[in-house]
């Protein structure tokens, strides 16, 4: 605040500003109790984060009439296994779900054939069965690391291509029968 005129004050004033006590070091320790100064192997299993994961729900809306479904299987449980490895293809991309990794979801699990392999169909009864009411952590992490991230990084016209040829080749089956045993 500036004094008013009639107070008298000297013609050099010194200023004098506010000034930290830093210690000549720069290096920076932490001292928080909880921080992980790099990362364990007891964390593994947690999978890659991605920007923006809500937005596969709104995405695999878009595919409802593209899927085709056995009598005794549900939307619902076709849709949560595809936003499991279409968020896991996002994320080995660093980028938000798009579309195409949803896509890339459905046609790794045969949702868009008509008429897929009749042993296909069965494993994905079995295996993906009330996934949508599941809330097993353990159970949606074997879906995700049932499909490699090399086949995941693919470009979309290649992975139906492999579909096409044999769907053993990209689903490790071994991985989600272990699970089951859990």
């Amino acid at each position: 605040m500036a004094a008013p005129k009639y107070v008298p004050a000297p013609p050099i004033q010194s200023k004098h500003y506010q000034s930290s006590l830093r210690k000549g070091s720069s290096r920076w320790i932490s001292e928080r109790p909880a921080e992980q100064k790099h990362a364990s192997r007891q964390n593994l299993g947690f999978g890659n984060q991605g920007p923006d994961q809500g937005y596969a729900l709104k995405i695999v809306q878009f595919f409802r009439d593209r899927v085709y479904l056995a009598s005794s299987e549900e939307w619902n449980d076709a849709a949560k296994a595809a936003v499991i490895v279409g968020l896991k293809r996002a994320s080995l991309l660093g980028r938000a779900p798009s579309r195409y990794d949803i896509e890339a979801a459905f046609c790794l699990w045969g949702y868009f054939d008509p008429e897929p392999a009749f042993d296909l169909v069965e494993f994905r009864m079995t295996i993906l069965k009330n996934l949508n009411a599941s809330h097993d952590y353990l159970l949606q992490r074997a879906i995700a690391d049932s499909i490699s991230s090399d086949k995941l990084k693919q470009e979309l016209k290649k992975i139906q291509e492999d579909y096409q040829n044999d769907w053993r080749s990209i689903i490790d089956t071994t991985v989600l029968l272990r699970n089951e045993t859990l």
